[in-house]
C-alpha cells in the first residue's frame, strides 16, 4: 500500500503535455512530427534566458503525442514541432499555462508547397508597358512564404521567373494589372497549391 501511495504521488508531481497534431488544410492527423518541450531553468541562481530541452517525442499514426517530465521550476515553456516538408511551428507558454498534471495542447501544421510564376510580355506595345502583381492572401505568420509586396516591371522585353513557398492545399490569389497604350486592365488568378510540390503558373500579357 505504501508503494502504491508513493507511485501516485510521483505521478501527480509530473507535468504531462499531450495532444493531437493535424494538417491544417487537409484536416488529417500527422504522424512522425517531432515535438520538443523546453523551458527556461535556473542557472547559477538566476533564471536563464535560453531554453533547455526538457523532453521530446514523435507523434503516432493518429497524430497523438505525449511528453511526461518531472515537475521542475522554470520561468517559461516552449513547444516546438517539426516535420519534413512542413513549416516549423513553436508556441511559448507561461508557468500558469503549463502546470502539474495533464496539459492538453493540440496543433495544426501547414505543409509546404511552391509557386513558380512565369511572367512574359508576349504582345509588347512600347517601352512604357507596365505590369504589376501582388499576392492577395499571403501568410503573414510565415517568414519563409510569399510576401504581400507589389512587384512592378516596365518595358517590352519582360520575361521573368519568380518562385516562393506557400501552404500546401491552399488557394493562393494573385492580383495583377497590365497597362499598355494608356489602357489599364486588372486581373485576378486563383491557384490551388499542391502539398510538397511546385505549381507552374504562366502569365502572358
Amino acid at each position: 500500500m505504501a508503494l502504491l501511495t508513493f507511485s501516485c504521488k510521483r505521478k501527480e508531481e509530473h507535468i504531462v503535455v499531450f495532444g493531437q497534431i493535424y494538417d491544417n488544410e487537409q484536416n488529417i492527423p500527422l504522424q512522425n512530427v517531432k515535438v520538443v518541450l523546453s523551458g527556461k531553468k535556473i542557472e547559477s541562481g538566476t533564471w536563464s534566458n535560453a531554453y533547455s530541452n526538457l523532453g521530446s517525442t514523435i507523434s503516432d499514426a493518429q497524430g497523438n503525442y505525449s511528453i511526461d517530465i518531472e515537475n521542475i521550476k522554470v520561468s517559461d515553456f516552449k513547444i516546438e514541432l517539426s516535420k519534413d516538408n512542413y513549416f516549423q511551428h513553436f508556441a511559448e507558454y507561461k508557468t500558469d499555462e503549463i502546470s502539474k498534471g495533464d496539459n492538453v495542447f493540440n496543433f495544426r501544421l501547414h505543409s509546404k508547397a511552391f509557386i513558380k510564376l512565369f511572367i512574359k510580355n508576349t504582345s509588347a506595345f512600347n517601352n512604357q508597358d507596365l505590369f504589376t502583381y501582388k499576392i492577395a492572401n499571403f501568410q503573414n505568420n510565415c517568414f519563409e512564404c510569399c510576401t504581400d509586396s507589389s512587384f512592378t516591371y516596365t518595358g517590352q522585353n519582360i520575361d521573368i521567373i519568380k518562385k516562393c513557398s506557400t501552404y500546401g492545399a491552399y488557394n493562393l490569389i494573385i492580383n495583377y494589372s497590365v497597362k499598355k497604350n494608356n489602357v489599364l486592365k486588372e486581373y485576378s488568378d486563383s491557384i490551388l497549391t499542391i502539398p510538397f510540390d511546385t505549381i507552374n503558373h504562366y502569365i502572358n500579357y
